[in-house]
């Protein structure tokens, strides 16, 4: 299955985040002594994307971040994502599982961010 890719819009600011997150217990026996279990062999990382602007002019960068949105159904599927400070392509999709279209439009127009996870 052919994955889309993210849009590059003009107005992203300088600084992409990008966090990594583990899947790790730790079991503790009655004499204290810890085992640590890792359920990944490598992270998932968290983007958070900030835009200066997001144009609902001519430019339309607001409408196509939306219908972007809309035409991965949500979380539902994943993306390519180029990270700005390395080229590298990443496949990622849309944080929430249980955002809506309203949730989205509104965090965009108010925060100006999309967030979004890598698949391992």
């Amino acid at each position: 299955m052919p994955y889309n890719t993210f849009p590059v819009l003009p107005g992203l600011a300088w600084g992409v985040t990008k966090t990594p997150e583990f899947k790790t217990d730790i079991f503790e026996s009655l004499s204290g002594v810890e085992t640590r279990v890792s359920y990944r062999s490598a992270p998932r990382y968290h983007y958070v994307l900030t835009y200066e602007f997001l144009r609902a002019d001519a430019n339309q960068e607001l409408q196509k971040l939306l219908g972007f949105f809309v035409q991965q159904q949500g979380s539902m599927i994943p993306f390519y994502f180029t990270e700005p400070d390395t080229g590298n392509q990443v496949l990622v999709r849309f944080e929430k599982d249980t955002t809506e279209f309203s949730q989205f439009a509104t965090l965009l127009w108010e925060a100006k961010q999309v967030q979004l996870v890598s698949l391992l």
